[in-house]
Protein backbone atom coordinates (compact mmCIF):
# COMPACT_ATOMS: atom_id res chain seq x y z
CA UNK A 1 0.00 0.00 0.00
CA UNK A 2 1.49 3.59 -0.70
CA UNK A 3 -0.50 6.87 0.35
CA UNK A 4 2.39 8.62 -0.96
CA UNK A 5 1.54 11.81 -3.29
CA UNK A 6 3.70 12.55 -6.13
CA UNK A 7 7.61 13.10 -5.76
CA UNK A 8 8.24 16.69 -4.80
CA UNK A 9 9.68 19.27 -7.06
CA UNK A 10 11.70 21.16 -5.03
CA UNK A 11 15.22 20.68 -6.58
CA UNK A 12 17.59 22.41 -4.52
CA UNK A 13 19.52 25.07 -2.69
CA UNK A 14 22.74 26.97 -1.97
CA UNK A 15 23.89 28.84 0.77
CA UNK A 16 26.91 31.66 1.38
CA UNK A 17 27.37 33.52 4.07
CA UNK A 18 25.57 31.96 6.62
CA UNK A 19 27.69 30.92 10.16
CA UNK A 20 29.79 28.22 8.59
CA UNK A 21 29.18 29.21 5.48
CA UNK A 22 31.50 31.43 3.18
CA UNK A 23 31.46 33.56 0.17
CA UNK A 24 31.18 30.93 -2.19
CA UNK A 25 27.63 29.48 -2.66
CA UNK A 26 27.30 25.97 -1.47
CA UNK A 27 24.94 23.32 -3.35
CA UNK A 28 22.72 20.69 -2.35
CA UNK A 29 21.02 19.73 -5.00
CA UNK A 30 19.80 17.83 -7.39
CA UNK A 31 17.16 16.81 -4.52
CA UNK A 32 15.41 13.34 -4.46
CA UNK A 33 12.94 12.65 -2.60
CA UNK A 34 15.07 11.35 0.52
CA UNK A 35 18.52 13.74 0.83
CA UNK A 36 20.76 12.99 3.23
CA UNK A 37 23.47 15.45 4.51
CA UNK A 38 26.47 13.03 6.26
CA UNK A 39 29.53 14.33 7.64
CA UNK A 40 32.05 15.24 11.22
CA UNK A 41 30.15 16.83 13.79
CA UNK A 42 30.28 20.66 13.80
CA UNK A 43 30.94 20.32 9.91
CA UNK A 44 27.83 22.66 9.11
CA UNK A 45 24.79 19.99 8.30
CA UNK A 46 22.80 21.40 11.20
CA UNK A 47 23.47 25.17 9.52
CA UNK A 48 21.99 23.85 6.26
CA UNK A 49 18.75 22.78 7.93
CA UNK A 50 18.71 25.56 9.82
CA UNK A 51 18.60 27.74 6.27
CA UNK A 52 16.06 25.12 5.01
CA UNK A 53 13.90 25.91 8.45
CA UNK A 54 14.30 29.50 8.12
CA UNK A 55 15.91 31.29 5.04
CA UNK A 56 13.59 29.28 2.74
CA UNK A 57 10.49 30.38 5.10
CA UNK A 58 9.18 34.22 4.31
CA UNK A 59 8.52 36.21 7.13
CA UNK A 60 10.87 34.30 9.46
CA UNK A 61 13.07 35.30 12.21
CA UNK A 62 15.93 38.19 11.40
CA UNK A 63 19.61 37.04 10.54
CA UNK A 64 21.41 38.09 13.80
CA UNK A 65 24.63 38.20 15.67
CA UNK A 66 24.72 34.71 15.83
CA UNK A 67 24.06 34.29 12.02
CA UNK A 68 26.98 36.07 10.64
CA UNK A 69 29.95 34.20 9.86
CA UNK A 70 33.08 34.97 12.49
CA UNK A 71 36.22 33.47 11.08
CA UNK A 72 38.64 35.17 8.50
CA UNK A 73 37.40 33.23 5.78
CA UNK A 74 34.73 35.27 5.40
CA UNK A 75 34.91 38.83 3.32
CA UNK A 76 31.17 39.50 2.63
CA UNK A 77 28.40 41.57 4.40
CA UNK A 78 25.22 39.60 3.41
CA UNK A 79 23.85 35.89 3.70
CA UNK A 80 23.21 34.35 0.30
CA UNK A 81 21.23 31.56 -0.68
CA UNK A 82 19.98 30.53 -4.24
CA UNK A 83 17.08 28.48 -5.44
CA UNK A 84 17.19 25.88 -7.73
CA UNK A 85 14.78 25.34 -10.85
CA UNK A 86 14.19 22.69 -13.25
CA UNK A 87 13.99 23.68 -16.89
CA UNK A 88 11.25 21.47 -18.04
CA UNK A 89 8.69 23.37 -15.51
CA UNK A 90 10.25 26.42 -14.68
CA UNK A 91 8.48 28.74 -17.03
CA UNK A 92 4.95 27.10 -14.96
CA UNK A 93 6.22 29.61 -12.18
CA UNK A 94 5.19 32.93 -14.35
CA UNK A 95 1.78 33.81 -15.64
CA UNK A 96 2.23 33.98 -19.22
CA UNK A 97 -0.68 34.93 -21.15
CA UNK A 98 -0.01 33.57 -24.50
CA UNK A 99 1.94 31.05 -26.20
CA UNK A 100 4.35 33.46 -27.18
CA UNK A 101 4.69 34.75 -23.53
CA UNK A 102 5.62 31.57 -22.62
CA UNK A 103 7.85 30.75 -24.82
CA UNK A 104 9.66 33.63 -24.07
CA UNK A 105 10.02 32.75 -20.29
CA UNK A 106 10.90 29.09 -21.25
CA UNK A 107 13.88 30.59 -23.28
CA UNK A 108 14.88 32.91 -20.22
CA UNK A 109 15.03 29.83 -17.89
CA UNK A 110 17.46 27.78 -20.53
CA UNK A 111 19.70 30.55 -20.24
CA UNK A 112 19.85 30.90 -16.62
CA UNK A 113 20.97 27.05 -17.01
CA UNK A 114 23.75 27.76 -19.53
CA UNK A 115 24.96 30.81 -16.83
CA UNK A 116 25.07 28.69 -13.73
CA UNK A 117 28.95 28.08 -13.94
CA UNK A 118 29.39 31.81 -13.62
CA UNK A 119 28.03 31.22 -10.09
CA UNK A 120 29.49 27.81 -9.52
CA UNK A 121 26.41 26.24 -9.12
CA UNK A 122 25.56 22.45 -10.61
CA UNK A 123 24.70 22.86 -14.03
CA UNK A 124 21.35 21.62 -15.68
CA UNK A 125 19.27 23.69 -13.04
CA UNK A 126 17.97 27.19 -13.23
CA UNK A 127 19.43 29.13 -10.43
CA UNK A 128 17.99 32.03 -8.53
CA UNK A 129 20.06 33.70 -6.28
CA UNK A 130 19.17 36.76 -3.41
CA UNK A 131 21.07 38.23 -0.91
CA UNK A 132 19.59 39.97 2.54
CA UNK A 133 21.37 41.91 5.29
CA UNK A 134 21.63 40.56 8.87
CA UNK A 135 19.78 42.71 11.16
CA UNK A 136 16.37 44.35 10.76
CA UNK A 137 12.96 42.74 11.83
CA UNK A 138 12.58 40.41 9.44
CA UNK A 139 14.70 38.13 6.70
CA UNK A 140 14.04 40.32 3.60
CA UNK A 141 15.20 38.59 0.37
CA UNK A 142 16.12 40.16 -2.44
CA UNK A 143 17.69 39.33 -6.16
CA UNK A 144 21.41 39.01 -5.58
CA UNK A 145 23.31 42.26 -7.30
CA UNK A 146 26.34 40.20 -8.04
CA UNK A 147 24.92 37.69 -9.56
CA UNK A 148 22.54 39.99 -11.81
CA UNK A 149 25.63 41.89 -13.02
CA UNK A 150 27.51 38.25 -13.93
CA UNK A 151 24.48 37.09 -15.92
CA UNK A 152 22.73 40.41 -17.52
CA UNK A 153 25.63 40.71 -20.28
CA UNK A 154 24.17 36.83 -21.48
CA UNK A 155 20.64 38.06 -22.28
CA UNK A 156 19.34 40.01 -25.24
CA UNK A 157 17.81 43.56 -24.03
CA UNK A 158 15.41 43.85 -26.76
CA UNK A 159 14.22 39.98 -26.37
CA UNK A 160 13.67 40.92 -22.62
CA UNK A 161 11.82 44.16 -23.34
CA UNK A 162 9.66 42.67 -25.51
CA UNK A 163 8.80 39.95 -22.88
CA UNK A 164 8.83 42.68 -19.99
CA UNK A 165 6.09 44.29 -22.61
CA UNK A 166 4.10 41.02 -23.21
CA UNK A 167 3.88 40.09 -19.35
CA UNK A 168 3.82 43.63 -17.30
CA UNK A 169 2.30 45.81 -19.89
CA UNK A 170 5.37 48.05 -19.42
CA UNK A 171 8.80 48.25 -21.07
CA UNK A 172 11.55 49.97 -19.31
CA UNK A 173 14.49 51.71 -20.91
CA UNK A 174 16.21 50.13 -18.38
CA UNK A 175 18.04 46.94 -19.71
CA UNK A 176 18.56 45.49 -15.83
CA UNK A 177 14.94 46.87 -15.02
CA UNK A 178 13.46 44.81 -17.71
CA UNK A 179 15.40 41.86 -16.18
CA UNK A 180 14.36 41.66 -12.63
CA UNK A 181 10.42 42.70 -14.16
CA UNK A 182 10.60 38.90 -15.82
CA UNK A 183 12.71 37.38 -12.77
CA UNK A 184 9.70 38.68 -10.64
CA UNK A 185 7.76 36.70 -12.65
CA UNK A 186 9.36 33.31 -12.14
CA UNK A 187 10.47 34.12 -8.99
CA UNK A 188 10.45 30.60 -7.20
CA UNK A 189 11.12 31.47 -3.50
CA UNK A 190 7.46 32.27 -2.69
CA UNK A 191 6.39 28.76 -3.99
CA UNK A 192 9.37 26.45 -1.48
CA UNK A 193 7.18 24.07 0.06
CA UNK A 194 6.51 24.63 4.09
CA UNK A 195 9.19 23.29 6.41
CA UNK A 196 9.52 21.63 9.49
CA UNK A 197 12.72 20.54 11.70
CA UNK A 198 12.43 17.07 13.65
CA UNK A 199 14.87 17.82 16.02
CA UNK A 200 17.30 15.01 17.14
CA UNK A 201 15.96 15.00 20.98
CA UNK A 202 12.45 13.04 20.33
CA UNK A 203 10.15 11.60 22.80
CA UNK A 204 6.32 11.10 22.84
CA UNK A 205 4.26 12.86 25.68
CA UNK A 206 0.77 13.67 25.89
CA UNK A 207 0.60 16.92 26.82
CA UNK A 208 0.91 20.34 25.49
CA UNK A 209 4.57 20.60 25.04
CA UNK A 210 4.89 17.96 22.62
CA UNK A 211 2.81 20.08 19.87
CA UNK A 212 6.04 21.12 18.15
CA UNK A 213 5.51 17.61 16.63
CA UNK A 214 1.92 18.12 14.89
CA UNK A 215 0.76 20.09 11.77
CA UNK A 216 -2.08 21.46 14.21
CA UNK A 217 -0.15 22.22 17.14
CA UNK A 218 -2.14 19.19 19.43
CA UNK A 219 0.34 16.56 21.05
CA UNK A 220 1.34 13.44 18.69
CA UNK A 221 -1.16 10.88 20.98
CA UNK A 222 -3.77 13.10 20.03
CA UNK A 223 -3.21 13.39 16.85
CA UNK A 224 -3.02 9.57 16.23
CA UNK A 225 -5.97 8.92 17.98
CA UNK A 226 -7.55 11.44 15.49
CA UNK A 227 -6.03 9.18 12.57
CA UNK A 228 -7.23 6.05 14.13
CA UNK A 229 -10.78 7.11 14.75
CA UNK A 230 -11.55 9.73 11.85
CA UNK A 231 -14.48 11.54 11.16
CA UNK A 232 -16.91 10.60 8.61
CA UNK A 233 -15.58 12.94 5.93
CA UNK A 234 -12.10 12.11 7.05
CA UNK A 235 -11.85 8.42 6.27
CA UNK A 236 -8.39 8.53 4.27
CA UNK A 237 -7.08 9.00 7.35
CA UNK A 238 -7.23 5.51 8.24
CA UNK A 239 -4.88 4.63 5.31
CA UNK A 240 -2.28 7.06 6.76
CA UNK A 241 -3.04 5.15 10.39
CA UNK A 242 -2.29 1.75 8.13
CA UNK A 243 0.82 2.71 7.17
CA UNK A 244 2.66 3.34 10.08
CA UNK A 245 1.10 0.12 11.29
CA UNK A 246 2.40 -1.32 8.69
CA UNK A 247 6.13 -0.47 9.65
CA UNK A 248 5.57 -1.50 13.03
CA UNK A 249 4.89 -5.06 11.97
CA UNK A 250 7.91 -4.80 9.93
CA UNK A 251 10.00 -3.28 12.72
CA UNK A 252 8.33 -6.15 14.95
CA UNK A 253 8.40 -8.88 12.54
CA UNK A 254 4.89 -9.41 13.67
CA UNK A 255 1.78 -8.94 10.74
CA UNK A 256 -0.52 -8.75 14.01
CA UNK A 257 0.98 -5.70 15.68
CA UNK A 258 -1.04 -2.25 15.77
CA UNK A 259 -0.45 0.74 17.57
CA UNK A 260 -3.97 1.57 19.64
CA UNK A 261 -4.54 4.93 21.72
CA UNK A 262 -5.86 4.04 25.12
CA UNK A 263 -7.80 6.70 26.30
CA UNK A 264 -7.65 7.39 30.18
CA UNK A 265 -4.68 8.09 30.34
CA UNK A 266 -3.73 9.35 26.67
CA UNK A 267 -1.01 6.91 25.99
CA UNK A 268 0.26 4.66 22.91
CA UNK A 269 -0.41 1.02 23.45
CA UNK A 270 1.04 -1.68 21.28
CA UNK A 271 -1.05 -4.54 20.37
CA UNK A 272 0.69 -8.10 19.83
CA UNK A 273 0.68 -11.85 19.06
CA UNK A 274 -1.53 -13.85 21.67
CA UNK A 275 -3.41 -10.23 22.90
CA UNK A 276 -0.06 -8.68 24.45
CA UNK A 277 -1.31 -5.31 24.91
CA UNK A 278 2.28 -2.79 25.82
CA UNK A 279 2.82 0.66 26.62
CA UNK A 280 5.08 1.69 23.38
CA UNK A 281 7.64 2.69 26.25
CA UNK A 282 7.88 -1.10 27.01
CA UNK A 283 9.46 -1.87 23.27
CA UNK A 284 12.44 -0.12 23.86
CA UNK A 285 13.71 3.25 22.61
CA UNK A 286 14.53 1.97 18.62
CA UNK A 287 10.70 0.98 18.28
CA UNK A 288 10.12 4.15 20.31
CA UNK A 289 11.76 6.75 17.79
CA UNK A 290 10.56 5.20 15.11
CA UNK A 291 6.88 5.56 15.87
CA UNK A 292 7.94 9.26 16.20
CA UNK A 293 9.27 9.95 13.31
CA UNK A 294 6.96 7.73 10.89
CA UNK A 295 3.95 9.41 13.14
CA UNK A 296 5.12 13.27 12.10
CA UNK A 297 6.20 12.03 8.74
CA UNK A 298 2.65 10.75 8.33
CA UNK A 299 0.72 13.42 10.08
CA UNK A 300 2.66 16.51 7.51
CA UNK A 301 2.15 16.24 3.72
CA UNK A 302 3.45 17.89 0.53
CA UNK A 303 6.67 19.44 3.32
CA UNK A 304 10.36 19.74 3.14
CA UNK A 305 11.14 17.43 6.75
CA UNK A 306 14.76 18.68 8.36
CA UNK A 307 15.58 15.50 10.73
CA UNK A 308 18.39 15.47 12.60
CA UNK A 309 20.08 11.99 13.15
CA UNK A 310 17.49 9.60 12.89
CA UNK A 311 20.10 7.03 13.54
CA UNK A 312 19.60 7.59 17.36
CA UNK A 313 18.42 4.58 19.49
CA UNK A 314 18.28 3.07 15.96
CA UNK A 315 19.47 -0.70 14.87
CA UNK A 316 21.01 -0.43 11.30
CA UNK A 317 17.82 -2.62 9.88
CA UNK A 318 15.71 -0.28 11.23
CA UNK A 319 17.76 2.87 9.98
CA UNK A 320 16.81 1.40 6.05
CA UNK A 321 13.58 -0.12 6.91
CA UNK A 322 12.28 3.77 8.36
CA UNK A 323 14.49 5.31 5.17
CA UNK A 324 11.68 2.92 2.94
CA UNK A 325 9.03 4.00 4.52
CA UNK A 326 9.19 7.73 4.53
CA UNK A 327 10.24 7.04 0.47
CA UNK A 328 7.10 4.43 -0.02
CA UNK A 329 4.81 5.89 2.12
CA UNK A 330 4.91 9.66 2.50
CA UNK A 331 4.39 12.87 0.54
CA UNK A 332 6.98 14.89 2.20
CA UNK A 333 10.28 15.70 0.71
CA UNK A 334 13.11 15.09 3.57
CA UNK A 335 16.72 16.70 4.58
CA UNK A 336 18.39 14.40 6.84
CA UNK A 337 21.78 15.07 8.90
CA UNK A 338 23.57 11.93 9.50
CA UNK A 339 26.88 10.20 11.20
CA UNK A 340 25.25 6.56 9.75
CA UNK A 341 26.92 4.71 7.56
CA UNK A 342 23.95 2.29 6.95
CA UNK A 343 21.91 4.94 5.50
CA UNK A 344 24.21 5.65 3.26
CA UNK A 345 24.27 2.06 1.29
CA UNK A 346 20.89 2.19 -0.42
CA UNK A 347 19.75 3.28 -3.50
CA UNK A 348 16.78 5.61 -2.09
CA UNK A 349 17.92 8.75 -1.63
CA UNK A 350 20.65 11.62 -2.60
CA UNK A 351 23.86 11.62 -0.39
CA UNK A 352 25.54 15.09 0.41
CA UNK A 353 29.22 15.13 2.05
CA UNK A 354 29.42 17.98 4.33
CA UNK A 355 33.03 19.13 5.34
CA UNK A 356 34.73 22.10 7.03
CA UNK A 357 37.69 23.08 5.92
CA UNK A 358 39.89 26.04 5.49
CA UNK A 359 37.29 28.23 3.94
CA UNK A 360 34.05 26.68 6.03
CA UNK A 361 31.69 24.42 5.62
CA UNK A 362 31.89 22.93 1.70
CA UNK A 363 29.48 20.92 0.19
CA UNK A 364 30.08 17.83 -2.41
CA UNK A 365 27.50 15.43 -4.15
CA UNK A 366 28.02 12.12 -3.42
CA UNK A 367 27.47 10.64 -6.76
CA UNK A 368 29.99 7.82 -6.91
CA UNK A 369 31.58 4.88 -4.86
CA UNK A 370 34.42 6.99 -4.54
CA UNK A 371 32.56 9.70 -3.06
CA UNK A 372 30.69 7.72 -0.57
CA UNK A 373 33.84 5.99 0.22
CA UNK A 374 35.20 9.33 0.63
CA UNK A 375 32.20 10.11 3.56
CA UNK A 376 32.75 6.38 5.46
CA UNK A 377 36.38 7.57 6.30
CA UNK A 378 35.68 10.69 7.12
CA UNK A 379 32.79 9.62 9.68
CA UNK A 380 35.39 6.88 11.20
CA UNK A 381 34.47 4.29 9.48
CA UNK A 382 36.74 1.41 8.63
CA UNK A 383 36.48 -1.32 5.87
CA UNK A 384 35.85 -4.07 8.66
CA UNK A 385 32.70 -2.19 10.19
CA UNK A 386 31.13 -2.82 6.44
CA UNK A 387 31.31 -6.07 5.67
CA UNK A 388 28.79 -7.47 7.85
CA UNK A 389 24.94 -7.95 5.98
CA UNK A 390 22.02 -10.27 7.13
CA UNK A 391 22.48 -12.38 4.43
CA UNK A 392 25.30 -12.85 1.68
CA UNK A 393 24.58 -14.83 -1.77
CA UNK A 394 27.54 -15.69 -3.98
CA UNK A 395 27.22 -16.31 -7.38
CA UNK A 396 30.10 -16.52 -10.39
CA UNK A 397 29.52 -13.13 -12.38
CA UNK A 398 26.97 -10.53 -12.64
CA UNK A 399 24.83 -11.89 -14.99
CA UNK A 400 23.90 -14.23 -12.35
CA UNK A 401 22.91 -11.62 -10.02
CA UNK A 402 20.86 -9.79 -12.70
CA UNK A 403 18.65 -13.29 -12.84
CA UNK A 404 18.44 -13.68 -9.54
CA UNK A 405 17.52 -10.91 -8.21
CA UNK A 406 15.04 -10.16 -10.89
CA UNK A 407 13.89 -14.03 -10.30
CA UNK A 408 13.43 -12.74 -6.11
CA UNK A 409 11.81 -9.54 -6.59
CA UNK A 410 9.17 -11.14 -8.83
CA UNK A 411 8.41 -13.88 -5.83
CA UNK A 412 8.75 -11.60 -3.27
CA UNK A 413 8.60 -8.01 -3.56
CA UNK A 414 9.71 -7.37 0.43
CA UNK A 415 13.01 -8.52 -0.08
CA UNK A 416 15.36 -5.72 -0.99
CA UNK A 417 19.08 -6.10 -2.18
CA UNK A 418 21.33 -4.28 0.10
CA UNK A 419 18.37 -3.84 2.84
CA UNK A 420 17.79 -8.04 3.43
CA UNK A 421 20.69 -9.74 1.48
CA UNK A 422 23.77 -8.87 -0.88
CA UNK A 423 25.31 -10.29 -3.75
CA UNK A 424 28.76 -11.12 -4.17
CA UNK A 425 30.42 -12.15 -7.49
CA UNK A 426 33.11 -15.24 -6.81
CA UNK A 427 34.15 -15.38 -10.90
CA UNK A 428 33.38 -18.95 -12.42
CA UNK A 429 36.77 -19.60 -12.83
CA UNK A 430 37.97 -20.68 -9.12
CA UNK A 431 35.16 -23.17 -9.03
CA UNK A 432 35.75 -24.51 -12.41
CA UNK A 433 39.39 -24.71 -12.91
CA UNK A 434 40.76 -25.02 -9.72
CA UNK A 435 41.37 -28.31 -8.18
CA UNK A 436 39.77 -29.02 -4.72
CA UNK A 437 42.68 -28.64 -2.34
CA UNK A 438 43.87 -25.34 -4.13
CA UNK A 439 44.89 -22.64 -1.56
CA UNK A 440 42.52 -20.27 -3.77
CA UNK A 441 39.99 -22.57 -2.78
CA UNK A 442 40.75 -22.42 0.95
CA UNK A 443 40.23 -19.21 0.95
CA UNK A 444 37.23 -18.59 -0.91
CA UNK A 445 35.46 -20.89 1.86
CA UNK A 446 37.01 -19.15 4.67
CA UNK A 447 35.32 -15.95 3.44
CA UNK A 448 32.02 -17.19 5.21
CA UNK A 449 33.52 -16.06 8.21
CA UNK A 450 32.50 -12.80 7.22
CA UNK A 451 28.73 -14.02 7.72
CA UNK A 452 27.53 -16.97 8.67
CA UNK A 453 24.06 -16.71 6.75
CA UNK A 454 25.91 -17.63 3.09
CA UNK A 455 24.67 -19.10 0.04
CA UNK A 456 26.22 -19.66 -3.01
CA UNK A 457 24.87 -20.43 -6.80
CA UNK A 458 27.20 -23.03 -8.20
CA UNK A 459 26.84 -24.05 -12.41
CA UNK A 460 26.94 -27.75 -12.75
CA UNK A 461 28.84 -27.40 -15.86
CA UNK A 462 27.65 -31.30 -16.95
CA UNK A 463 27.44 -31.91 -20.16
CA UNK A 464 25.24 -34.94 -19.31
CA UNK A 465 22.81 -36.00 -16.55
CA UNK A 466 24.95 -38.72 -15.24
CA UNK A 467 27.64 -36.64 -15.50
CA UNK A 468 28.43 -35.46 -11.73
CA UNK A 469 30.07 -32.41 -10.80
CA UNK A 470 33.68 -32.02 -9.93
CA UNK A 471 34.95 -32.42 -6.90
CA UNK A 472 35.80 -28.55 -5.98
CA UNK A 473 32.31 -28.06 -6.49
CA UNK A 474 31.25 -30.97 -4.20
CA UNK A 475 33.62 -29.81 -1.47
CA UNK A 476 32.79 -26.32 -1.83
CA UNK A 477 29.18 -27.46 -1.86
CA UNK A 478 29.68 -29.51 1.50
CA UNK A 479 31.80 -26.41 3.30
CA UNK A 480 28.61 -24.18 2.79
CA UNK A 481 25.73 -26.92 3.76
CA UNK A 482 27.55 -27.96 6.81
CA UNK A 483 27.46 -24.45 8.71
CA UNK A 484 23.87 -25.01 8.89
CA UNK A 485 22.37 -21.80 8.30
CA UNK A 486 23.28 -21.32 4.43
CA UNK A 487 22.76 -23.16 1.13
CA UNK A 488 24.50 -24.63 -1.99
CA UNK A 489 22.82 -24.38 -5.05
CA UNK A 490 24.08 -26.56 -7.68
CA UNK A 491 22.26 -25.89 -10.93
CA UNK A 492 20.38 -28.82 -12.10
CA UNK A 493 20.96 -28.05 -15.72
CA UNK A 494 24.34 -27.01 -17.35
CA UNK A 495 24.61 -23.27 -16.29
CA UNK A 496 21.85 -20.57 -15.25
CA UNK A 497 20.83 -19.81 -18.70
CA UNK A 498 19.75 -23.48 -18.89
CA UNK A 499 16.87 -22.31 -16.62
CA UNK A 500 15.66 -19.81 -19.13
CA UNK A 501 12.74 -20.88 -21.82
CA UNK A 502 14.42 -21.68 -25.17
CA UNK A 503 12.24 -19.35 -26.82
CA UNK A 504 12.69 -16.33 -24.46
CA UNK A 505 16.83 -17.13 -24.51
CA UNK A 506 16.39 -17.01 -28.40
CA UNK A 507 14.94 -13.85 -28.62
CA UNK A 508 16.49 -11.72 -26.12
CA UNK A 509 19.91 -13.18 -28.42
CA UNK A 510 18.75 -11.70 -31.28
CA UNK A 511 18.21 -8.64 -29.33
CA UNK A 512 21.82 -8.17 -28.14
CA UNK A 513 23.64 -10.16 -30.33
CA UNK A 514 24.24 -10.94 -34.70
CA UNK A 515 25.65 -14.55 -33.58
CA UNK A 516 24.07 -17.31 -34.87
CA UNK A 517 22.78 -20.13 -32.03
CA UNK A 518 23.21 -23.80 -32.30
CA UNK A 519 21.40 -23.89 -28.75
CA UNK A 520 18.70 -26.18 -28.92
CA UNK A 521 17.49 -25.71 -25.48
CA UNK A 522 18.92 -28.93 -24.07
CA UNK A 523 19.22 -28.61 -20.05
CA UNK A 524 22.91 -29.67 -20.18
CA UNK A 525 23.83 -28.33 -24.01
CA UNK A 526 25.89 -25.30 -23.79
CA UNK A 527 23.55 -22.34 -24.22
CA UNK A 528 26.74 -19.78 -25.83
CA UNK A 529 27.41 -22.93 -28.76
CA UNK A 530 27.53 -20.38 -32.07
CA UNK A 531 28.78 -19.90 -34.71
CA UNK A 532 31.29 -17.16 -33.68
CA UNK A 533 33.00 -18.99 -30.90
CA UNK A 534 30.07 -17.75 -27.83
CA UNK A 535 30.71 -14.01 -28.46
CA UNK A 536 27.70 -12.83 -26.33
CA UNK A 537 27.40 -10.59 -24.02
CA UNK A 538 25.95 -12.58 -20.89
CA UNK A 539 25.54 -9.57 -18.85
CA UNK A 540 23.11 -7.63 -21.87
CA UNK A 541 21.25 -10.83 -22.27
CA UNK A 542 20.76 -11.13 -18.64
CA UNK A 543 19.01 -7.74 -18.84
CA UNK A 544 16.94 -8.63 -22.26
CA UNK A 545 15.53 -12.06 -20.48
CA UNK A 546 14.52 -10.06 -17.58
CA UNK A 547 12.68 -7.43 -19.05
CA UNK A 548 11.09 -10.44 -20.92
CA UNK A 549 10.19 -12.48 -17.96
CA UNK A 550 6.64 -11.94 -16.03
CA UNK A 551 4.61 -13.82 -13.39
CA UNK A 552 3.34 -15.67 -16.36
CA UNK A 553 6.40 -17.40 -17.48
CA UNK A 554 6.97 -20.69 -16.05
CA UNK A 555 9.78 -21.70 -14.12
CA UNK A 556 11.95 -24.55 -15.74
CA UNK A 557 13.50 -28.01 -14.19
CA UNK A 558 14.42 -27.49 -10.34
CA UNK A 559 14.46 -23.19 -10.54
CA UNK A 560 11.03 -22.99 -8.27
CA UNK A 561 12.19 -25.07 -5.42
CA UNK A 562 15.63 -23.30 -5.31
CA UNK A 563 14.52 -19.83 -5.32
CA UNK A 564 12.04 -20.84 -2.56
CA UNK A 565 15.21 -22.22 -0.87
CA UNK A 566 17.05 -19.03 -1.05
CA UNK A 567 14.10 -16.68 -0.23
CA UNK A 568 13.85 -18.57 2.81
CA UNK A 569 17.17 -18.79 3.73
CA UNK A 570 17.18 -14.74 3.55
CA UNK A 571 13.83 -14.40 5.21
CA UNK A 572 15.86 -16.53 8.30
CA UNK A 573 18.64 -14.48 8.03
CA UNK A 574 16.34 -11.23 8.33
CA UNK A 575 14.18 -12.66 11.10
CA UNK A 576 11.36 -12.24 8.64
CA UNK A 577 8.24 -14.34 8.56
CA UNK A 578 8.03 -16.46 5.07
CA UNK A 579 5.79 -14.50 2.45
CA UNK A 580 6.62 -15.89 -0.83
CA UNK A 581 4.11 -15.43 -3.62
CA UNK A 582 2.37 -17.83 -5.74
CA UNK A 583 1.92 -17.90 -9.71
Amino acid sequence: MTIAGNTPTFRGFAIAGYRSYADELQALAPLSKVNLLAGQNNAGKSNALRVAQRLLEQNSSPLGDLDIPRSDWWSGDRARIAIAVDPATGADLGSARTPSARGGLEAVIEQLVTTSSKTRLPSELAWFVYSSEFGGKRVSWSFDSTWLDAILPEFDPDQLKNLSLTLTNTAHGDHRANFEAILRILDPLPYTPDVKTIEAFRQIRSDESSSEFTPSGTPLVQELSRLERPGVLAQADKLRFAAINQLIQSVLDDPTARLEIARDPEEILVSRRAGEILPLASLGTGVHQVVILAAVATLFEDHILCIEEPEVHLHPLLQRKLIQYLHEHTSNQYLIATHSAHLLDGARAEIFHVQYGDHGSEVTHAGSPTALRSICGDLGYRPSDLLQSNAVVWVEGPSDRIYLRHWIQMLDADLIEHLHFSIMFYGGRLLSHLSADDSDVDDFIRLRRLNHHVGIVIDSDKSSESELINATKERVSAEIKSIGVGFAWVTEGRMIENYVPHSMFEASLKEVSTATSLYKGGPFEHPFDNSEKRKVDKVALAREVCQRWSSETEFPLDLRRRLEEVMAFIRSANGLVSSVVDH
